[in-house]
């Protein structure tokens, strides 16, 4: 009866993973100690008194325990009064309070991530206010009004000096007048012909000439103007103007950074070229549209203005990538490369005639002879012949041939041999 007894007392655990335990060591750290030692005790005890019933040995019973739950007297009258506590309570309240405060932090993150620009936006508005109550004396009317008797008084003179100056360096009209209108805070310039707009009277090229004269007038005006930007300059001149501009501009250069986007090829080689007489340093790179994709920047310039030496080396590269296509036997694609680069080649002869056996005396659409280069040109019987021979070699492989002549397609051997002979 006894062992029954014993064996149906439970097993108790009181440690960390014990929610009572967790709840008392909050409340006296000293008593969970002391208990979870109770606890163990008791566990002991109780298997040491089973194991003396049933062995009948009375002399193994352990000694009694000395402990009263007395000691969660306290810890139960704490418990009750915060349940207590907590069933009086409003958890809405409590709930909107917490969310209020939780607010606030989250407006004090956000405030630090911009306390700077807050700040700076405060000194701002104070230092505007400040300025609007002193903005009667700095009425528009008054600053258009002594402008426009700064600019009669010391600008007007020189302005159109300078103006008539480019309109004659740029052979554009010089009997246009500048006109000008202060007005709310500004100063507008129009151009007249007899009391007419420009535009109403002269042509494209000539209204673009006539700007073109008065922004270099303008630039030349600012001392502190070092670069100026050109784009697409020539627009709608002729070719005499154009010439003028591309001299204007290479004047330019001489004394500050020009930079001159154009796609006109010739108005390039012409600035090149006066540059290169004038000994004016210059660089050149190409701005492309790549697979639908504008602005790729290449320093090499397009094929048609490459010299010859950079030609070879283009026809090189491209020599590559023809004798893959020989080896992995594409054929019909080998056959349409090597005719495309068979015509380069052609071309790159007829270059060199031009640039390489004449020395550029006469070059194609630059009114230039340049006779001083006569004592470097030296043409023998055997160039002639060399020339005539692999000229006559790309055209025939170019051109057309008979389909029943079955003609043979150059192997990429072959066309490393034209190479070389140019070379």
């Amino acid at each position: 009866e006894i062992q029954l007894k014993i064996g149906s007392l439970p097993d108790f655990v009181f440690d960390d993973s014990n929610t009572v335990y967790k709840t008392v060591k909050n409340f006296d750290a000293a008593m969970a100690t002391k208990w979870s030692g109770v606890v163990t005790q008791y566990n002991a005890a109780r298997e040491a008194v089973l194991a003396a019933v049933i062995a009948q040995e009375t002399n193994e019973l352990p000694k009694p325990i000395a402990a009263a739950i007395a000691d969660f007297d306290e810890c139960l009258k704490k418990l009750d009064t915060e349940r207590t506590t907590l069933i009086d309570s409003n958890p809405e309240v409590e709930k909107a309070a917490v969310q209020r405060e939780i607010a606030v932090f989250e407006d004090r993150l956000l405030l630090a991530k911009v306390q700077k620009k807050a700040e700076a936006y405060i000194n701002d508005s104070k230092w505007a206010a400040k300025a609007r109550l002193n903005m009667k004396g700095l009425k528009p009317t008054k600053i258009t009004n002594f402008a426009g008797e700064l600019y009669n008084k010391h600008i007007s003179d020189e302005y159109l000096a300078m103006f008539n100056e480019e309109c004659r360096f740029l052979d554009a009209p010089t009997f246009v007048k500048i006109s000008q209108r202060n007005t709310k805070g500004s100063t507008v310039r129009s151009l007249k012909i007899e009391g007419r707009s420009a535009i109403q009277i002269l042509s494209e090229g000539e209204q673009r000439a006539i700007a073109l004269a008065d922004f270099l007038t303008e630039a030349r005006m600012d001392p502190l103007n070092r670069g100026l930007f050109f784009d697409d300059p020539v627009s709608s001149q002729d070719h005499d103007r154009r010439e003028n501009i591309a001299h204007r501009l290479v004047e330019l250069a001489k004394g500050r950074q020009i930079i001159v986007f154009t796609h006109e090829i010739s108005f390039l080689q012409r600035m090149k070229a006066i540059a290169e007489e004038q000994q004016v340093d210059y660089e050149i790179t190409t701005v492309r549209k790549a697979s639908g994709t504008p602005g790729i920047i290449n320093p090499e310039l397009p094929l048609p203005v490459m010299k010859v030496g950079k030609r070879i080396g283009w026809l090189r590269d491209r020599l590559v990538k023809l004798t893959k296509l020989e080896k992995n036997g594409e054929d019909d694609e080998y056959y349409l490369q090597a005719k495309a680069w068979y015509a380069v080649l052609r071309e790159s002869w007829e270059r060199a005639v031009e640039e390489l056996v004449f020395k550029d005396v006469v070059q194609r659409y630059d009114p230039r002879v340049q006779t001083q280069r006569l004592n470097e040109v030296n043409v023998t019987d055997e160039m002639i012949g060399a020339i005539e021979k692999a000229m006559t070699a790309s055209s025939s492989w170019v051109h057309d041939q008979p389909a029943a002549l079955n003609p043979k397609v150059p192997t990429s051997k072959d066309a490393e041999r034209d190479l070389a002979s140019l070379a």
